[in-house]
């Protein structure tokens, strides 16, 4: 296991190789956006990790470390991959999009911060259900993606066998009926999805949505009870943690 946190620069692996044994690497430059590394400085880290079989990568520059692939890390034992500060741009996109086709062994992926258009997300999305078949969690808090670009996650969702975990809550907002049934859809193979709103508690734009969910056949969702403090008690009986049941529903959280 290697850590480095809160590093200055991005250089120093020229001539240096990391031992095969290395399988977790912890890789944090402070001012990741504001650096600007070059192509060789790319070649001298993967070169560096060359003889790696990494099973744990937490590092914001994946695209650039899983291009040319013979002349880098073997990715197909990697497990978790971190992309703490995920960037935006057609060329961050794409080799995100060619370093994810690589993890057939992928089983936990956090894209935080991410901030790309709906195209872009389905581009991903696409990618992680062709390459990715053991895909289990999926982590994209305090994204800014809008309603459009959530339901490309959601769309997915069944086309993903192993994902039960979807964390898509944070800073922006969604309009969640732009997106219901593709949401329902994604409930009924889901154990727990968290999700941005644009609707504040006890509103009623969030009680429209409540009603809604408690309408559908064979619901497939339970809701903590803090979040139906406000709710219709028909409403609560459907939804609530303590129906009977509950336990073999999707976790549905709005934050």
């Amino acid at each position: 296991e290697l850590r480095l946190n809160s590093v200055a620069e991005v250089g120093g692996f020229h001539g240096r190789q990391l031992p095969a044994s290395l399988s977790e690497l912890e890789w944090r430059p402070v001012n990741v956006r504001h650096l600007s590394p070059d192509d060789a400085i790319w070649a001298d880290l993967r070169h560096a990790l060359r003889r790696t079989r990494l099973e744990y990568l937490c590092c914001d520059y994946f695209g650039e470390v899983s291009a040319q692939p013979s002349m880098g890390p073997d990715l197909s034992q990697l497990k978790k991959l971190d992309v703490t500060c995920s960037r935006a741009g057609v060329d961050h996109v794409r080799m995100l999009v060619a370093g994810l086709s690589q993890l057939s062994s992928l089983t936990e992926l956090s894209l935080a911060r991410i901030a790309v258009d709906a195209e872009a997300m389905r581009s991903i999305m696409e990618t992680l259900a062709t390459s990715c078949p053991h895909l289990a969690v999926l982590d994209i808090t305090h994204h800014e993606l809008d309603w459009r670009g959530m339901r490309e996650v959601l769309v997915a969702v069944p086309r993903l066998a192993r994902l039960t975990h979807i964390f898509a809550s944070g800073c922006a907002t969604c309009d969640v009926a732009l997106c219901f049934d593709e949401l329902v859809a994604a409930g009924r193979r889901a154990e727990e999805i968290a999700l941005p709103t644009c609707y504040e508690r006890g509103s009623r734009e969030m009680d429209d949505v409540l009603w809604a969910l408690a309408a559908i056949p064979d619901v497939p969702f339970v809701i903590p009870s803090l979040q139906l403090r406000d709710a219709d008690p028909y409403v609560q009986a459907i939804l609530g943690e303590e129906v009977p049941g509950a336990s073999e529903r999707c976790s549905l959280s709005f934050n």
